[in-house]
């Protein structure tokens, strides 16, 4: 085997980049866990931190490429986001394999811990919303209205697709937001409260929360403007 090339601990290279044995040492040895399911518990939440710090990185440059007027690149950087909720989405599911007791087990040596308490959601839900400013500022620049985008979309096309791009991941964000309190129910109950003294009920109540709520009422303005006569103009 060849000598690794890279400083730190580890026997190879690539446990040195990623820094492996840091990486593993982050879980509770079993000896201290509370429940053998709460390995599992602590893997799936720092990975949903790694996650959020992804996406926050990735709208960070997306807002400078925005700035920049490079659109489409930052399209491309929303995309990937929308992709990482949709893994955030599904990767919670992997905590119904416990069963609502044992959960317990593992939920009450939390302290008075809180999922609402994770920097990396807190970041998530405030970064994506300093997009919009720049967004708005590009259609004055270009001097078109958010509808003008939508009708002549051939005429705007990289603003288009980054409104769509922008909206995608707003509905990916609230489908995972839906996931995560219906997980809950599942676990915990509804008519309860959180370790944090919060209803679930509240959760609940935070639903109908949009990232750009622009982009879902420009959806009223289309179908407006289209009106209800299949021959209508669609302004191509």
């Amino acid at each position: 085997m060849d000598e690794p090339q890279l400083p730190g601990s580890g026997a190879t290279d690539y446990e040195r980049y990623l820094r492996v044995a840091e990486l593993l040492s982050l879980q509770k040895p079993r000896e201290l866990r509370a429940h053998r399911d709460e390995l599992l518990f602590q893997i799936e939440h720092q990975t949903a931190e790694l996650w959020f710090k992804q996406i926050t990185e990735d709208l960070h440059d997306a807002g400078q490429l925005i700035d920049e007027g490079k659109v489409l690149e930052a399209e491309r950087l929303l995309e990937r986001g929308a992709q990482v909720i949709r893994i955030l989405t599904e990767q919670i599911l992997i905590l119904t394999t416990m069963s609502p007791w044992d959960y317990h087990t593992i939920r009450l040596k939390l302290g008075r811990g809180s999922g609402a308490e994770s920097p990396g959601f807190r970041q998530l839900m405030t970064a994506p919303r300093d997009l919009w400013p720049k967004y708005e500022a590009q259609l004055a620049k270009r001097k078109v209205t958010l509808e003008d985008v939508y009708v002549h979309f051939h005429e705007h096309y990289d603003l288009f697709r980054l409104a769509e791009a922008m909206t995608d991941f707003d509905m990916r964000f609230q489908v995972w937001r839906l996931n995560h309190v219906t997980f809950i129910k599942r676990v915990i109950g509804r008519d309860v409260m959180s370790l944090k003294g919060y209803s679930v009920h509240e959760l609940e109540s935070a639903m109908g929360m949009q990232l750009y709520p622009e982009l879902w009422k420009v959806r009223n303005a289309l179908t407006n403007r289209a009106g209800t006569s299949p021959h209508g103009s669609y302004g191509h």
